[in-house]
């Protein structure tokens, strides 16, 4: 069984990504696809014998979990909750069920001391998967009670399709454009707010403006493309439309995954001066396409990015910093490609479709023997 917030909207986010994987791993563990819970999806999205979807209505979410709904299902092997705020319903329906249960952590959800609820909901895991180390350590930091519970990262992979047609190709030269590329929400949530520097938004991304147009004063032809979509969207745009930067700047706001994959492979560099990334699937993503990263030494973004290997990583909020970093690989097409042809490597080895799979089924087939033992 899979419980997650929500699996039918092409599974954009990171959270998305990692229940369409576990619906993978557990499908191939158990030779069918396990019936899926999803909070947040319209109530018709699954068939009758596949899943069940909620529309937002939580507290009935709940109740069947309490009551033992929905009936009639085989016995799960193991039960798979990929957000923290389900695992209540986790508990309840592994209780029912007598089935082992585990619970997926991404990133500031969980880097506080928990609440009563999701404590509860914890409490009877098997096993708490974190995205990265960064996240376990934060989430043990904060609450220390968990440390008897088996707990294990498994880095994130990218979906299934994204660097598939990844082929080597000439880098502009100094005389040419040079774009850099940067993918995120364009967040103004007041939970974000440790996160970013007082005169910024989440994602750093009006620092990462401000940089760009520092190294364009030496690559003249330097473009920034934003791809993402948010509330801070609007204050995002009022800002960047009185300054300098603004005539090499494009917003491009939320794009398909095709329009995504075609700005990887059309891009130079990618970049993102977030600070409070749990994992960083966006510099994954783009090391599929062969691009050099450039991120902040802060989050877990530098457990992805290999500082000087395939990528650079540069001081949180410090704008020269960070404009030296892009300038060096602007300005440097030989230096680029060098990094760039690391991070593919990289991402063959760690990132991939294959690679996160492998790491999921492990993890998933070590709780399945120890509930057995």
């Amino acid at each position: 069984m899979l419980i997650c917030p929500n699996f039918f909207d092409g599974r954009f986010d990171g959270i998305g990504r990692v229940s369409g994987a576990f619906h993978e791993g557990l499908g191939k563990i158990n030779g069918r696809p396990p019936f899926v819970l999803s909070a947040n999806d319209p109530a018709a999205a699954w068939g009758a014998g596949e899943g069940r979807c909620y529309a937002q209505h939580y507290y009935r979410m709940m109740w069947d979990a309490v009551c033992g709904s929905p009936r009639g299902l085989p016995p799960p092997v193991v039960i798979v909750c990929t957000h923290l705020g389900l695992s209540p319903v986790a508990r309840f329906q592994a209780r029912r069920r007598n089935a082992p249960y585990v619970v997926f952590i991404h990133g500031v959800e969980c880097w506080r001391r928990l609440p009563a609820r999701d404590r509860w909901g914890l409490q009877r895991a098997a096993a708490i998967f974190a995205n990265s180390e960064y996240t376990r350590r934060v989430f043990l930091e904060f609450n220390p009670w968990s440390a008897g519970i088996r707990n294990r990262v498994i880095s994130l992979g990218v979906a299934p399709g994204i660097g598939d047609d990844w082929a080597p190709r000439e880098h502009p030269r100094l005389c040419e454009e040079v774009v850099v590329l940067a993918v995120g929400r364009i967040s103004g949530a007041a939970y974000y707010q440790k996160y970013r520097a007082p005169d910024d938004i989440y994602k750093g991304f009006k620092n990462l403006i401000l940089a760009v147009g520092l190294a364009a004063k030496r690559v003249p032809r330097l473009r920034l493309a934003i791809v993402g979509d948010g509330d801070a969207r609007p204050e995002l745009e009022a800002w960047l439309g009185g300054r300098p930067e603004r005539e090499r700047v494009s917003l491009l706001g939320r794009v398909s995954d095709a329009e995504l994959q075609e700005l990887y492979a059309t891009s130079d560099v990618f970049a993102l001066a977030s600070e409070g990334e749990g994992f960083g699937i966006a510099f994954a993503e783009a090391m599929a396409y062969g691009l050099p990263c450039v991120c902040v030494r802060a989050g877990a973004a530098p457990e992805v990015v290999q500082d000087g290997v395939t990528g650079l990583v540069a001081e949180p909020r410090n704008v020269e910093d960070l404009a030296a970093k892009l300038l060096r690989l602007a300005s440097d097409h030989v230096f680029r490609a060098r990094l760039g042809t690391y991070a593919r490597r990289r991402f063959e080895e760690r990132y991939s479709t294959k690679a996160f799979q492998a790491r999921i089924i492990d993890a998933m087939q070590e709780v399945i023997g120890s509930s057995v033992r």
